[in-house]
């Protein structure tokens, strides 16, 4: 039997990752500078065979595919496993608000961070809750 409170949550789970990843692939070119410096503080740039454009679109088509998935109840268990690596991995990238001097920008960073914090407890929840 089909939890609808469950199916809700996968659906607006999955809505939120389907946002997400669309709106990397289309402001792409906007993110690039975000990721070439998250590169760069993490000492990984010389070690990544991809361009930080190429690492956008990879995890924005991953964002949009998973988060279809779990909205649609389709192997959900194993999309919110891959959308919690995902979102892990950018968060740290995009939001590292500890790096941050400026006040407001850490301010404004914190609370995106916080966010997917929030969005990553959905993805648990809904891994370790049955129906």
């Amino acid at each position: 039997m089909v939890n609808p409170g469950k199916a809700l949550g996968r659906a607006l789970i999955g809505a939120l990752f389907i946002y997400g990843g669309r709106n990397a692939l289309v402001n792409r070119q906007h993110l690039t500078g975000l990721i070439d410096n998250a590169q760069e503080t993490y000492g990984v740039k010389e070690k990544v065979p991809a361009t930080s454009e190429q690492l956008i679109q990879a995890n924005g088509a991953g964002m949009v595919a998973l988060g279809s998935t779990l909205a649609l109840g389709i192997k959900p268990n194993l999309s919110a496993i891959g959308l919690l690596g995902m979102i892990g991995v950018t968060t740290a990238a995009a939001h590292d608000f500890w790096n941050l001097e400026d006040p407001q920008e850490r301010n404004e960073q914190m609370t995106k961070f916080f966010g997917n914090v929030a969005a990553a407890g959905g993805l648990i929840t809904l891994l370790s809750t049955k129906g």
